[in-house]
């Protein structure tokens, strides 16, 4: 993990889609997935996750992957809530991720402590279910919300098991959205979780995940274009100076609270959005009586022509989608597409970055 990149991410089509079409990065990559439903169909009502499974199995063969599951209302079915399930120490979960190890191709799973916080027994089944987990993976995680202290009760629940036995801890510090004038104030919650931790376990690491893309860009910018910083990297660097062992993740830009179940009965301004190291880009227009296609060729001509077009990124998938774009060919017309296309042009520029 030390030598990768770490993205947390759920398994909605954008996410999906840039992955698989940028797979030559994916081994450069450490997954933390966010395991959410299928897409819904005639077919298939329930959105079965072994559509999600299979695809990430193509991308991230013989790799490890960090498996955790959504919490999400929208994103979720009754196979994610039945997973939940904390009878007999979550015994569903356990099940579950010894048969994804048997069935697909990963290298190892390191699953996800799961909590369920109506249980009456809490204690008695989170401890179950770490000892379970200890049995079939050599690492667990733990996903600790920035403004969730509950991590403390739970570490004193297991503290003693983890450290007689042999299996390491990731803890996963997630900040979520993470506005830049959040980011100070995280830096000092986050030093202070780092050294609370280490106190209780003696085998750990840190990976601390955000992202500074809003759920909407109207939220923070302009109607029609703006810079924005990626706070992301700034708080890693923050952190790190006092603990430098820690592992930099983030969201891939990608907001963690989901748009896709809302209707947009008017339709919705093409919008193109390119990361870069000064931050984060967007143009977008109204379309008036053009088509979605022709109004996606006219933004990607304005974010081509900026100046700070990131065309050393030349090969990207995200890129090349662009100027396919501006050439009169729109790939795409759906704010899912052009997500990947940011989703793609972000991880590859991180990757670049951390020098992985």
């Amino acid at each position: 993990m030390k030598d990768k990149y770490c993205l947390l991410f759920k398994t909605g089509d954008a996410e999906i889609r840039g992955l698989e079409q940028s797979n030559n990065i994916a081994s450069k990559i450490f997954p933390i997935v966010e395991l959410t439903r299928g897409r819904l169909s005639v077919k298939d009502k329930v959105g079965l996750i072994s559509k999600r499974l299979q695809k990430l199995n193509n991308i991230f063969s013989n790799q490890t992957i960090c498996l955790d599951l959504t919490t999400d209302k929208n994103l979720t079915n009754n196979e994610i809530t039945n997973y939940y399930s904390y009878e007999n120490g979550y015994s569903n979960w356990i099940n579950f991720i010894k048969k994804v190890n048997s069935d697909y191709s990963f290298k190892e799973i390191i699953p996800t402590i799961l909590l369920d916080t109506d249980d009456p027994n809490l204690a008695k089944n989170l401890l179950l279910q770490v000892e379970n987990l200890s049995k079939i993976s050599s690492k667990i995680a733990y996903r600790s919300n920035i403004v969730d202290e509950g991590y403390w009760e739970d570490l004193s629940v297991i503290e003693g098991y983890l450290n007689k036995s042999s299996v390491e801890l990731l803890f996963i510090i997630d900040c979520e959205y993470l506005p830049a004038g959040a980011v100070y104030r995280a830096v000092d919650l986050i030093n202070a979780r780092i050294t609370n931790v280490k106190s209780k376990i003696n085998t750990v690491t840190f990976v601390v995940v955000s992202t500074s893309f809003p759920r909407y860009v109207s939220d923070i910018g302009n109607e029609s274009y703006d810079l924005f910083p990626i706070s992301e990297i700034e708080l890693y660097d923050h952190v790190k100076r006092i603990n430098p062992d820690i592992l930099y993740g983030d969201y891939g830009s990608i907001n963690p609270i989901r748009n896709d179940t809302i209707t947009m009965a008017r339709g919705w301004r093409p919008r193109i959005d390119v990361p870069t190291h000064q931050g984060i880009y967007y143009y977008r227009i109204k379309r008036n009586t053009y088509s979605y296609a022709y109004a996606y060729t006219m933004v990607a001509g304005l974010a081509y022509k900026d100046e700070k077009f990131p065309h050393y990124l030349n090969g990207n998938w995200g890129v090349n989608q662009i100027i396919e774009c501006k050439n009169g060919n729109a790939p795409g017309s759906s704010p899912s597409f052009w997500i990947s296309v940011r989703f793609s042009i972000f991880i590859d520029m991180q990757i670049k970055r951390l020098k992985i």
